[in-house]
């Protein structure tokens, strides 16, 4: 009987070390989640996360396995986006006071999703954190394009415009993240600053120069005939 106590002990102590070296999940911080990384079996198709049983058979075999974890906090990341309309250059050398510059601020909160992390790894996108932060960056540079493209395309349109009055679903069905960040979370986004053109002094300006040169033409081919 104590023969057969013992069998079990050690059958039960066997069982448990099994089951805590493939054990995954103790290992996942809250705001972080991991991606099963091993030799026999690639990169996994389910990321690991805290509060979600995981479990792989790939960690009981040594050296195999490794786990990279990734925080998915999101990353508050400022962009500036400034430049001028076509030709101001030329417009503000006339000696008039033109001004066709403009500048919007914005801030963004992004992360990814814990599933994306998998997909990405794959990829050959990211491979650490610190891949991982520079593609976040690049995808925030990417919207903080898309959006000032919007805002100041508005602006052309109106007058009266002003970036405030976008509604958020309308700006990021805009942005089409979907492209080439399908991943990323935009949890928050703000303009923090502007400086818009005045659009519509801009298309006078242009007009009138372009009249006054075509002018300029007509008297001199009639001077010549």
């Amino acid at each position: 009987m104590k023969r057969f106590f013992l069998c079990l002990l050690i059958l039960a102590v066997f069982f448990s070390a099994i089951f805590f070296v493939g054990w995954t999940q103790f290992r996942i911080k809250p705001g972080f989640a991991g991606v099963v990384v091993s030799k026999t079996g690639g990169i996994s198709q389910t990321p690991v996360q805290n509060g979600v049983f995981s479990w792989y058979k790939e960690f009981l075999l040594p050296s195999n396995a490794q786990l990279v974890i990734y925080s998915i906090e999101p990353l508050n990341i400022s962009k500036t986006i400034s430049g001028a309309l076509p030709s101001s250059q030329y417009y503000s050398e006339l000696g008039k006071d033109y001004n066709f510059s403009y500048s919007l601020e914005f801030n963004i909160s992004l992360t990814v999703s814990a599933e994306g992390l998998c997909s990405l790894m794959k990829d050959n996108i990211i491979k650490d954190q610190e891949s991982l932060n520079q593609y976040i960056g690049q995808c925030a540079d990417l919207i903080a394009q898309r959006a000032a493209d919007y805002y100041l395309k508005k602006a052309a349109a109106s007058k009266s415009f002003r970036p405030e009055q976008i509604r958020r679903e309308d700006l990021y069905r805009s942005l089409k993240l979907y492209e080439e960040c399908p991943w990323i979370e935009l949890s928050v986004f703000s303009v923090t600053s502007y400086e818009i053109p005045d659009f519509e002094l801009y298309e006078y300006v242009r007009n009138k120069i372009f009249s006054d040169s075509k002018d300029s033409i007509n008297t001199i081919i009639e001077n010549s005939l």
